[in-house]
């Protein structure tokens, strides 16, 4: 582990700023930091680990933060303009002046450029926003005016880095999902050959596709084979839920839990390829029909693993294998990183494909964690995605993409310009009838990698870079409408 600087990530850190830089960049995201008059008096380049720290924002609002639990120098390089003179400059920290830095003024005559280093006291306001401005005055008696404004975040003190995995850890685990579990095999097709699933396929047959790997309750995913068209079923749903009446325009796959310890299937939902023309509640038929406007984070999601830093190259960026809330909790991931978009890929660019072939809707943010070779701070870029429009069946593709916000990508010895992505389904959201369900990031991968190569042309090679983020099938223990399922290895697609 790399040794601390002066600016740690708490255990609550959020989303910052990547590179420390002079007044602005190319694009649009840091010419739009607060603080700024239209006709300034002096101009400022600020610079240091606190400046570094600042929460910058992206077109969309999506935040790029980081977590401060220790004080942080800060450099203002303030210059007059129109012929004037710097007399004194000053930082203020949540309204209250901390520190002035005054010119030598000589013969009462002051430079037109001052360099003052400061170090506010920031975390001792607590955990929170807090903001930084710094300020210039004049000679005379004039009051000095805001020159820059910026905000930083104060988390709670904690060694968040005992839970990061040190630069290089071997080559990590990719499953094979569609592995034979002779037991839950067995179970399900006792079940298919009479009772529940023998009445709801008719004379159709299950395909057993990916199959989850916990006890005591596990979750296949199978497809009806062929389609079985206009049924209709009272099926029991998962985490006790009252059975529901279904009736199926077209029943193409099915979400299956079965009990182990009882040898018993327990809950039947229909999968994210079908689709529903009613999904209503046995004893409460007006419950059924509430819809989604877009996925919402009504509580955070648990992960296999705590959340790791993975490397593309050995002196490449390093990234967190999933999304999900700002923080180093497992109970915070959302979807594992499956996507490399490598080459010339920056994020704009890689949008402006992914409206080109149809994902043109917005959806709910989540945040990403990095650190890039040059620093010690970890930070967080959040994204709120683009997703297609809601299919026949209810489902939509749901790309969400990171790279720091300063410069709408990361630099990899090895990959180039590089976008990172996670892909996911989401079902009966904001659209359709039936039960919401989000996930199945294996099969949303391979979906957009197929759009990508033939709409586009990309160059697209599956499953090319084991990431480490493996997930067999599961229902989340909190949600059972999130759905897990990921082999641990990304498709890298080559941008031109």
């Amino acid at each position: 582990m790399r040794p601390r600087t002066a600016i740690a990530l708490g255990c609550v850190a959020v989303v910052t700023a990547v590179t420390v830089l002079a007044f602005t960049r190319s694009g649009q995201h840091l010419s739009r930091e607060i603080g700024l008059s239209a006709d300034p008096p002096f101009s400022a380049a600020l610079s240091g680990a606190l400046y570094g720290a600042r929460t910058l924002r992206d077109e969309e609002g999506a935040a790029d933060v980081a977590y401060l639990t220790a004080d942080a120098p800060l450099t203002a390089r303030v210059q007059a303009k129109d012929a004037s003179a710097v007399a004194r400059v000053l930082v203020r920290v949540d309204g209250r002046v901390q520190a002035t830095r005054a010119a030598r003024c000589p013969a009462g005559r002051c430079p037109t450029r001052l360099v003052a280093r400061f170090d506010p006291r920031v975390v001792a306001g607590g955990v929170g926003r807090h903001r930084v401005q710094v300020l210039a005055g004049a000679p005379g008696r004039a009051a000095p005016v805001v020159v820059r404004t910026f905000d930083v975040q104060v988390g709670h003190v904690g060694p968040p880095v005992e839970e990061i995995e040190p630069r290089r850890t071997g080559m990590p685990t990719v499953l094979e999902l569609n592995a034979p579990r002779p037991t839950l095999d067995n179970v399900v097709r006792r079940a298919a050959a009479g009772g529940l699933l023998a009445r709801l396929l008719g004379s159709s047959h299950l395909l057993l596709r990916e199959r989850g790997q916990t006890t005591p309750v596990a979750t296949v995913l199978a497809d009806v084979r062929p389609t079985r068209r206009d049924v209709t079923a009272v099926l029991p749903q998962p985490g006790g839920e009252e059975p529901v009446r279904m009736h199926a325009r077209a029943l193409r796959d099915v979400l299956i839990d079965v009990d182990l310890r009882r040898q018993a299937v327990i809950a039947v939902q229909p999968g994210p390829a079908s689709s529903m023309a009613s999904w209503t509640p046995v004893s409460n038929p007006g419950a059924g029909r509430a819809k989604s406007e877009d996925e919402k984070p009504v509580t955070t999601f648990t992960a296999l693993h705590p959340p790791r830093l993975r490397q593309l190259s050995v002196t490449g960026p390093e990234f967190f294998a999933e999304d999900g809330d700002p923080t180093l909790r497992r109970d915070g991931r959302d979807w594992p990183v499956s996507l490399i978009f490598a080459g010339a890929a920056t994020v704009p660019k890689v949008k402006a494909a992914l409206r080109a072939v149809g994902l043109v809707r917005r959806g709910h943010p989540r945040s990403l964690g990095y650190r890039l070779p040059d620093s010690d701070l970890l930070r967080f870029d959040g994204d709120r995605g683009l997703k297609q429009p809601c299919d026949a069946d209810a489902t939509d593709l749901h790309v969400r993409l990171y790279a720091p916000t300063a410069t709408d990508r990361f630099v990899d010895p090895e990959y180039g310009s590089v976008v990172l992505g996670t892909v996911h389904l989401d079902h009966v959201d904001g659209c359709g009838t039936g039960p919401s369900l989000y996930g199945f990031s294996e099969r949303a991968e391979g979906r957009l990698a197929g759009l990508l190569a033939t709409r586009l042309g990309w160059q697209v090679r599956a499953d090319a870079l084991a990431v480490g983020n493996a997930e067999p099938l599961r229902r989340d223990a909190v949600s059972a409408g999130h759905v897990w399922l990921a082999d641990g290895a990304a498709t890298v697609v080559t941008v031109p």
